[in-house]
């Protein structure tokens, strides 16, 4: 029998946070490889085998494929809203998002995540309430990593959805703009870095120009250029050892686009003559949509990443599997 001893230390027993133990997709099993499946079964992969060996290399080592968790938020979410997001711009509601996302992709067998910042953290007041929700979400998502196993592919700083940002953010004439637009890279690679991600993605979503009489282009493009080798010498700095990515604007049609200005990184051909011009192209590479952007990025070796979305018919098995082979085939070379 065990008396009371005096002095003794009661032992601290940590709350549990929200969403830690609910299991979103509960009942759901584990997507795995069946050839024999039929056209109807949405439970099998019947094409992509991740054990299967190309070169002497499982396929899960070439197609590193990810899930992002922007896409995972949205998708749907205005038809019925998904069970863990209230709506609401908390933090304990990212935290819930962030925890499903982990579960969905337990059960597709994929081993990375993507997420703009904005998806990880709710906006703050401050500075310092800024500094205190990225230190809990970073701590929230390193102990996800160790159970779930799955690590960060990339993280983007949202340089395009803040209405600040409407004529631009690395290419504004507004001093106040461009410094915020550098402070929210540089948290943004220091958490990339916390969190031990393979990639850094910026996407000049917003940079370009409506009317000429009114832009002094030449000096856009020089700040341009300008932050984007400011973050290369910071990651240098931090002596992080990631790749650099660049997403140029073009992902759909020309005619879709409603909002279109003239942009400076329309699509792969003038991103990489930007980072030429301005020898940038030893820290960056590219990340573009399958197809004709694509196979432009691989001729010059510049092919960092592919984002599938929506937009592209993921029915088209020649497509997705030539895409397949550039990646293989920029890697061999």
């Amino acid at each position: 029998m065990a008396g009371y001893q005096p002095g003794a230390k009661r032992q601290k027993v940590r709350e549990p946070r929200p969403g830690e133990n609910v299991d979103f997709f509960q009942g759901i099993d584990k997507v795995e490889y069946n050839n024999m499946a039929p056209m109807t079964d949405a439970s099998s992969y019947r094409y992509y085998s991740a054990c299967e060996r190309v070169h002497g290399r499982p396929m899960e080592d070439w197609l590193r494929f990810s899930v992002s968790l922007t896409e995972f938020r949205s998708f749907g979410h205005d038809i019925k809203p998904a069970p863990w997001d209230d709506g609401t711009n908390t933090l304990d509601n990212s935290k819930r998002r962030i925890k499903a996302l982990f579960d969905f992709c337990q059960r597709l067998g994929v081993r990375y995540w993507t997420a703009l910042d904005s998806d990880l953290v709710p906006p703050s007041e401050s500075w310092e309430e800024g500094k205190i929700h990225w230190d809990e979400v970073i701590e929230y998502i390193q102990e996800l990593t160790q159970r779930f196993k799955l690590k960060l592919m990339w993280i983007a700083p949202d340089l395009h959805s803040h209405a600040r940002y409407n004529s631009g953010a690395l290419t504004s004439n507004e001093a106040t703009i461009f410094v915020h637009a550098a402070t929210q890279i540089k948290r943004c690679l220091e958490a990339s870095q916390r969190l031990n991600a393979e990639c850094f993605l910026l996407w000049p979503h917003k940079e370009g120009y409506e009317t000429i009489f009114q832009t002094d282009v030449s000096r856009e493009i020089k700040l341009f250029a300008k932050l984007l080798k400011l973050t290369a010498e910071y990651k240098d700095r931090l002596n992080y050892r990631c790749q650099l990515l660049i997403m140029p604007y073009q992902s759909k049609p020309r005619a879709q686009n409603e909002d279109l200005l003239n942009r400076y990184m329309w699509d792969v051909t003038s991103c990489l003559y930007l980072l030429k011009n301005y020898n940038l192209e030893r820290y960056y590479k590219v990340c573009c949509a399958p197809g004709h952007q694509l196979f432009m990025a691989n001729v010059y070796n510049m092919l960092g990443g592919v984002v599938i979305t929506n937009d592209v018919n993921q029915y088209d098995n020649k497509q997705l599997a030539l895409m397949m082979k550039s990646i293989i085939d920029q890697v061999c070379s």
